[in-house]
């Protein structure tokens, strides 16, 4: 039985561009490509992360749940000594305790006792 050809899924598929590059008709970037905040579409990638969001877990983000309003970010906190001071001031850190036990497995030793080797 003879495989039927593949389709060209069009000017933005794999095939036809690999082949423009090769033929030098279109350039690749040279590693990754940045959102400057004047970039004509940083504006709608900036707000497509709500929209996601919003439609993924039937909530938004931006809307204030008391009140009802609308939000704005205001900055992203990435170091991780900041973030934890913030939630341990507001309690709301949660200190890592170790998974439950799963029902069957066996128990650890309430103490190890270390014993040489003698040969």
């Amino acid at each position: 039985m003879e495989r039927p050809a593949a389709r060209d899924a069009g000017w933005s598929s794999g095939v036809p561009r690999g082949r423009r590059r090769r033929q030098g008709r279109e350039k690749m970037p040279p590693g990754p490509v940045l959102l400057s905040e004047d970039a004509p579409h940083a504006k709608v990638a900036r707000a497509s992360w709500a929209r996601f969001i919003k439609k993924v877990f039937a909530a938004d983000p931006l809307e204030c749940p008391d009140c009802g309003g609308a939000m704005r970010i205001v900055a992203f906190i990435e170091d991780r000594r900041v973030v934890r001071a913030i939630l341990v001031h507001l309690s709301l850190w949660d200190e890592a305790r170790p998974p439950p036990a799963l029902p069957g497995a066996p128990r650890a030793p309430a103490e190890l006792e270390y014993l040489p080797w003698v040969e």
